[in-house]
C-alpha cells in the first residue's frame, strides 16, 4: 500500500498505532477533514506513523482556504482552547438549495468575509496545528 487516507478527521492514535504494525515504512498516510458544504476536503495533515501520536492533527490548509476558531460569543479562541471551526474559501457553497433557513444560519460574516459554520468544535496546539475534538451538536 502507497497511500492511506482517512476522512473527517477521524484518525486516530489507536488506529494509527495498528497502522505502524501492518504498513511499509514508505507509506503515505493523511488525516482529511472538510464537509460537502466546502467541496469536500478543506484540510489535511500527513502522518509520520512511525512517530508516537499523542493526537492526530487535520491541519494543512489548501489552497485559497482559510479558517477561523470562535468561542460562543464569536471571538477568536487562544491556542490550546477549543471553539468552532468556521471555514472560507474559493469551494464555498452558496446555499442551502430552498433552505434559507440553513443557509442564514450556516453562512456567517465574521472580519468582512463569509464563512462557513462547521459546527465541528477543534483546537490548536503550540504548533499551530488544528485538532479535530468532536461536533457541537453531538
Amino acid at each position: 500500500m502507497r497511500a492511506l487516507d482517512f476522512g473527517d478527521g477521524t484518525a486516530s492514535c489507536e488506529v494509527i498505532d495498528h497502522i505502524k504494525l501492518n504498513v511499509r515504512d514508505k507509506t503515505i498516510v493523511f488525516n482529511l477533514y472538510g464537509s460537502g458544504e466546502v467541496n469536500i476536503i478543506s484540510t489535511y495533515y500527513q502522518i509520520n506513523v512511525m512517530s508516537h501520536n499523542v493526537s492526530v492533527p487535520i491541519d494543512r490548509l489548501l489552497a485559497n482556504y482559510q479558517y477561523i476558531i470562535v468561542d460562543n460569543f464569536l471571538q477568536s479562541v487562544i491556542i490550546s482552547q477549543q471553539g468552532e471551526l468556521f471555514v472560507d474559501g474559493v469551494d464555498i457553497f452558496v446555499g442551502y438549495l430552498e433552505r434559507d433557513d440553513l443557509t442564514a444560519k450556516s453562512l456567517m460574516e465574521l472580519d468582512d468575509e463569509v464563512f462557513y459554520r462547521t459546527d465541528d468544535l477543534v483546537q490548536i496546539d503550540n504548533d499551530g496545528l488544528l485538532h479535530y475534538r468532536e461536533r457541537k451538536d453531538h
